[in-house]
């Protein structure tokens, strides 16, 4: 299935599905890095977030979203998951400087 289109006033697209097959949804715009991934159609409420940066940019993960950012000189991050690494509502992260704590 190929489907594309533009994206509302809040950045939002959505795709109509007659099936739960796995979908490859790739989002990109002019001068930020595309990013790609495989949705199934089991669940026709789920959100899918896409966060882009400029290519190039540093990122890390939450869950299944890549989230790009810029590095601040001197900061330093820190993140964790629930137990035994499950993605819950206990996920959590600190971010500061060492001067600033």
């Amino acid at each position: 299935m190929l489907a594309a289109g533009t994206t509302d006033a809040r950045g939002r697209f959505q795709v109509e599905r007659e099936d739960d097959a796995e979908l490859l949804l790739r989002v990109e715009a002019d001068d930020v890095a595309a990013q790609e991934r495989v949705v199934t159609g089991d669940r026709p409420e789920q959100v899918e977030l896409f966060m882009l940066g400029r290519p190039g940019m540093p990122f890390y993960y939450r869950r299944n979203v890549q989230v790009p950012f810029e590095p601040v000189e001197g900061a330093f991050s820190a993140g964790g998951g629930g137990i035994n690494g499950s993605s819950n509502s206990h996920d959590w992260s600190l971010t500061g400087r060492p001067d600033a704590l």
